[in-house]
């Protein structure tokens, strides 16, 4: 009798722990998408990393805007050349820029060979206009970068050519 019941009993509990891994199991494949709490941790790991790539795309996006400047400025390098050449002065304070494109007051219309420029001058790349100095030494030209005050920051060329 003794080992019938024991067969019995174990029988009975490998019946059981059987029972008991298969609704495990069944529990675990029937289990269909994601906890909340997964979700939340790939939305946090997902803005951060958007985040980091927005941060340096804008910094690149700024050096190019700088550089493009710096590469207006020195284009403008041989035009007022040219102006100089023909006219034996580079364009005055009161003339400007805008001597590249028509024929300023001070200088004779036989001598201005111009225009020197095939369009108006484009603004800078943050829109504000370029400035311009005659100076004893030559001229500056200068960007006052993005923003917009005149100070040690700004983008210029200097000629020392008078």
């Amino acid at each position: 009798f003794n080992s019938l019941y024991n067969f019995t009993l174990t029988n009975v509990y490998y019946k059981e722990l059987r029972h008991m891994l298969t609704r495990t199991r069944q529990r675990k494949n029937d289990r269909i998408g994601f906890t909340l709490m997964e979700v939340l941790l790939v939305m946090a790991i997902l803005v951060i990393l958007g985040s980091v790539v927005v941060m340096n795309f804008s910094k690149v996006f700024d050096d190019a805007k700088e550089d493009n400047a710096k590469i207006q400025l020195q284009a403008l390098k041989i035009p007022l050349g040219m102006f100089k050449l023909h006219t034996g002065n580079f364009p005055s304070n009161d003339a400007v820029l805008g001597a590249l494109l028509t024929a300023p007051g001070d200088v004779s219309e036989e001598r201005w060979r111009g225009p020197y420029l095939p369009t108006k001058l484009e603004p800078d790349p943050w829109g504000n206009e370029y400035d311009y100095e005659l100076t004893s030494e030559g001229y500056r030209i200068w960007s006052n970068g993005p923003d917009a005050n005149s100070n040690k920051d700004d983008i210029s060329v200097t000629s020392y050519d008078s």
